[in-house]
């Protein structure tokens, strides 16, 4: 059903390593490592936008030797905001083509509060008005009627139907970089290899196995969770009666997996597909002709592949002609399975529906699901639940259509449809760098950088301006008034506060002298200032200082 891989792209040859993914401002560096095994291998990475990977970079060449060699290239241009997710890809004559996980990769938007440059008067302390961090949404998932979105700073946002508290998002849920949901339970994997996940756990589906360690990919079925750890293994927990939480023996060298209702899929770095558990629909009958896929998504009695010439296969449930893809699905980049019906995403941006909603009669299980916006248009990534689908668009927006585009209380509208406000908005400290020296005239840089757990970074940078020093004060009278009192009254061309020190003994650093209060503000300009003191002392000496 809903499933979203964990992105890092590890290449699973022999003598594999772990790849990193980095972003910062606008240029990601995108890192790998692969055993030629023997035979002259090439290697590149293959990138883009959303769920596109439409990009390339130049080959390297890894040799032929029988260790594992590092490559990595650099990309620039990006857009800070956006996510982009890369896959490692090697080539040779024995193994032929290769791919590794999908990794994501984004860095936040860094917006400054207030003006930039800013002038600060000189003398005046320096406030600085701060800065937020804002990223449009990375991954969306959807169950039986609730809805996940994962944001930018690596959290979860949750709506729709909460009657098991699959809607109350975990405090652990922090650092999150991919989200599944099932029937009724969500799953979270954070940035350190762990899973998490909350909701309804009658078949203890929501209880996090020990055996969930070191995972990069997660999926959720009606009521059990899968994970596919960096070995290339999956392990799965929760509901077993048709076997699906039993990955095959036999199954390594996976780089993704989906969960269907009761059934699993994984693809393997081979571009094969594995299927277990439920059969009652030959879901788990991989066709042979399903090669060189790319991506894989299961339904709730269907399976899908997509192949790397953009073609789809479906097999399995045909109840509402999931099965039959339609001529318009050509050209894929990516994928989705709801219960019933399923979503390809074009290469132009333009999404297909088929099986169930294509009509909208508002009775189970068509609720139009399948009927796709016209504003679904220059889409990026792609998701289903089991009777709703969504889109993001490479503008950010967020688009969900079929059942819950209301909230009745009365499965299955409940308010699933429905997201909420703020879901680009980002919780995530900009720490500011660089000193204001308001007594020292000149230009000074306030840098804020923010960091999110994806391994994307971002700066922006203030000027601010500290005006030169005002001229010295002119002294315009002086004199003993009643009792004793000294007044002097002082003017200013530039209107200023000013605090008024004085000393017996003139020669005093400015340090030792004593500070008496501020001058009193006449008009702007024009200060005084009364010395109450005076006739304690047979002589003293005063001076102004700003502020």
């Amino acid at each position: 059903m809903s499933h979203f891989i964990r992105t890092l792209a590890l290449l699973l040859l022999p003598g594999l390593a772990l790849p990193a993914a980095t972003m910062t401002n606008a240029t990601a560096t995108f890192t790998g490592s692969a055993n030629p095994g023997g035979v002259a291998t090439s290697a590149w990475f293959e990138w883009g936008l959303g769920q596109r990977f439409d990009q390339t970079t130049a080959p390297t060449a890894l040799g032929a030797g029988s260790s594992p060699v590092a490559f990595s290239a650099n990309v620039g241009g990006l857009t800070p905001g956006l996510t982009y997710r890369s896959r490692a890809v090697t080539s040779n004559s024995v193994t032929g083509v290769r791919r590794g996980f999908a990794s994501a990769i984004l860095s936040p938007v860094v917006t400054l509060t207030g003006a930039n440059p800013l002038t600060n008067t000189w003398g005046l302390a320096y406030v600085e008005p701060g800065a937020t961090a804002s990223g449009f949404v990375v991954a969306l998932a959807g169950g039986r009627a609730h809805s996940l979105a994962l944001k930018a700073d690596g959290r979860v946002s949750a709506w729709g139907d909460n009657f098991y508290s699959q809607t109350n998002t975990l405090a652990s849920a922090t650092n999150v970089v991919a989200i599944a949901a099932g029937q009724n339970h969500s799953v979270a994997l954070r940035a350190n290899n762990t899973v998490v996940s909350w909701g309804e756990n009658s078949f203890g589906q929501t209880n996090v196995i020990s055996a969930a360690s070191n995972v990069l990919a997660i999926a959720a079925g009606e009521l059990h969770s899968l994970a596919l750890r960096t070995n290339g293994t999956v392990v799965g927990w929760g509901d077993n009666a048709s076997g699906q939480t039993n990955a095959p023996a036999n199954l390594t060298n996976a780089i993704a997996i989906a969960a269907g209702d009761r059934h699993n899929l994984a693809l393997r770095n081979n571009g094969t597909v594995t299927a277990w558990g439920y059969n009652g629909y030959n879901q788990t009958n991989v066709p042979a002709d399903a090669t060189n896929i790319l991506a894989v998504a299961a339904g709730g009695g269907d399976s899908l592949a997509l192949r790397a010439d953009g073609t789809v296969f479906v097999w399995g449930l045909n109840s509402y002609f999931q099965t039959n893809v339609p001529a318009a699905a050509t050209n894929v980049i990516a994928i989705a399975a709801g219960l019933y019906h399923n979503l390809a995403l074009h290469a132009d941006g333009r999404v297909v529906g088929w099986g169930a909603g294509t009509n909208n009669t508002g009775a189970n299980p068509h609720f139009g699901q399948a009927q796709i916006p016209a504003s679904a248009t220059n889409v990026v990534a792609i998701a289903a639940g089991y009777y709703n689908s969504y889109a993001l668009k490479a503008d950010g927006s967020l688009l969900i259509w079929g059942a819950g585009t209301n909230n009745t209380g009365i499965f299955p509208r409940q308010g699933q449809a429905i997201a909420p406000a703020g879901l680009n908005n980002l919780n995530l400290a900009a720490f500011a760098g660089g000193v204001v020296n308001t007594n020292l005239t000149g230009d000074y840089t306030v840098t804020y950088t923010v960091t999110n757990a994806f391994g994307g970074v971002n700066t922006n940078a203030r000027t601010v301006t500290v005006t030169a020093p005002p001229p010295p004060p002119v002294l315009t009278g002086a004199g003993v008034v009643s009792n004793g009192l000294l007044r002097f009254n002082f003017t200013n061309s530039t209107p200023i506060n000013f605090t008024v020190l004085a000393a017996t003994n003139v020669t005093l650093p400015t340090s030792n002298w004593t500070v008496l209060g501020p001058a009193t503000v006449l008009s702007p300009g024009v200060y005084q200032f009364t010395d109450a003191q005076a006739t304690n002392f047979p002589q003293r000496y005063y001076q102004v200082r700003s502020p």
